[in-house]
């Protein structure tokens, strides 16, 4: 058996540091509320069940801009 759980999962916005930054998002699920500063999920998740988020970024910057984006190579 088990009973269902109702989950509620924030996760921060990612913010560009350039205004000549421009992000998009696409989430799978989409997500229950979003704004300015936050994506929010609420799932009812049957006992002993996963669930996947999948959030893709897609970014546009000037070609001459210097990226770093931070993470280990």
């Amino acid at each position: 058996g088990g009973t269902p759980v109702r989950l509620r999962i924030e996760e921060p916005v990612p913010q560009p540091r350039d205004q000549r930054i421009k992000l998009s998002f696409k989430h799978n699920p989409e997500p229950s509320e979003k704004d300015a500063a936050k994506f929010v999920w609420l799932l009812d998740l049957p006992a002993m069940q996963k669930k996947d988020i999948e959030t893709g970024i897609d970014l546009e910057a000037p070609a001459d801009m210097h990226l770093d984006f931070g993470w280990r190579r």
